[in-house]
């Protein structure tokens, strides 16, 4: 009983957070194609309202779902790859000829580059995988396109203007991340002060 009593803040939080990452990736979802029929219209001179903004995201939510999930297929593939390819690599070099000698210390070494090489070059594949996609979730929403061809249309958008779009999204990431540290620190000092009064009420009442 005393056990739970700990332990209870700490389960609903994690619950908590479970339910907000849900609801944070809709949100998400729902703000990208808000956003870029907002965004779209005004370019052109229109000012659509909160409701037709609504109105026609409502139908684009299941494509950009999948956007998303497709996405996510790509970057997994990506370091499954590159996980398989080192992981032969390292056995090659680890494996001795006799299995009764232990790995030179050339060997280990060649092991730790290997490995260190490898995530350099997953750190790129995602960077630049995630430039060539960045455009997919808008035009699945303006040109109304299914997932596969939303990939696709954004591969094309970007090139010849890959670097340019890189420096972008790492403005807007710098700015965005910022404020999203800032307020999820917030939310985090609250939240873990809650769990620890909880628990330390859960302790007197034990």
């Amino acid at each position: 009983a005393a056990l739970e009593a700990i332990l209870g803040p700490f389960t609903a939080m994690a619950g908590s957070s479970a339910l907000l990452s849900v609801l944070t990736f809709v949100v998400s979802i729902l703000l990208t194609g808000a956003l870029s029929i907002a965004v779209a219209d005004a370019v052109i001179g229109r000012a659509p309202g909160f409701r037709e903004v609504l109105a026609r995201t409502g139908p684009r939510i299941l494509p950009l779902v999948g956007v998303s999930i497709l996405s996510g297929i790509v970057y997994s593939l990506v370091v499954i790859a590159a996980f398989v390819a080192g992981g032969a690599l390292v056995a090659a070099l680890l494996i001795p000829a006799r299995n009764d000698s232990e790995p030179s210390p050339g060997a280990v070494v060649a092991v730790v580059l290997l490995v260190l090489l490898l995530i350099l070059i997953v750190f790129v594949a995602v960077v630049a995988i995630e430039t060539k996609l960045v455009f997919a979730p808008i035009v699945c929403v303006l040109e109304e396109l299914g997932p596969v061809e939303s990939l696709k249309r954004s591969w094309r958008l970007t090139k010849g203007v890959f670097w340019r779009t890189l420096g972008r999204i790492l403005l807007i990431g710098l700015v965005t991340g910022a404020v999203a540290g800032l307020v999820s620190g917030t939310a985090g000092g609250v939240a873990a002060a809650s769990a620890l009064s909880g628990s330390l009420a859960g302790v007197e009442a034990v």
